[in-house]
């Protein structure tokens, strides 16, 4: 066995971990949108409100204006100027509560749930081990993508149900 192979194999597992939750709205988008495809109501809503999400969030950051925590690092060299450079809440997280809460209400697949929180879960912890956010910032993040996608669900759920919008 040799010690130094096996440590730089297991850090590089790691680094991928990492990306994962670096990209994981991304990963959650793409996830989110495949699976509504079939219904124009939700997919429309579901990336209709994803901008609205993410206004909310940069109001957010503008209004309250916590920075990130000192000495966080970047994965990527990505640069955090202007609205960026505030933590609360964290983009991140908002991003991949609202995508995974999203299609749970649309779909209630288990299958899928899981495999988004897994995701989010990697998500939160490369952004708690990057130093890029606090818990806190994290889980104010999280309730406020669970509430919009709560809200988007609940219109869409109307919407299809009234045959006259579409």
């Amino acid at each position: 066995m040799n010690y130094n192979r096996d440590n730089i194999l297991i850090n590089k597992g790691i680094w991928v971990l990492d990306i994962i939750g670096f990209t994981g709205p991304f990963i959650c988008l793409y996830i989110t949108v495949n699976e509504t495809l079939e219904s124009p109501i939700y997919v429309t809503t579901y990336t209709s409100f994803l901008f609205f999400n993410s206004a909310v969030n940069r109001i957010l950051k503008l209004s309250i204006r916590q920075l990130r925590p000192s000495g966080s690092k970047t994965i990527m060299g990505e640069p955090y100027n202007g609205v960026q450079k505030y933590g609360m809440p964290s983009a991140h997280s908002q991003s991949v509560f609202y995508s995974l809460s999203y299609l749970y209400l649309y779909s209630n697949n288990v299958n899928t749930l899981i495999l988004q929180i897994i995701i989010a879960v990697l998500t939160l912890n490369q952004r708690w081990k990057y130093k890029q956010h606090t818990v806190t910032q994290l889980s104010v993040g999280a309730s406020c993508g669970i509430l919009i996608a709560a809200i988007a669900n609940s219109l869409a759920n109307n919407w299809s149900n009234d045959k006259h919008y579409w």
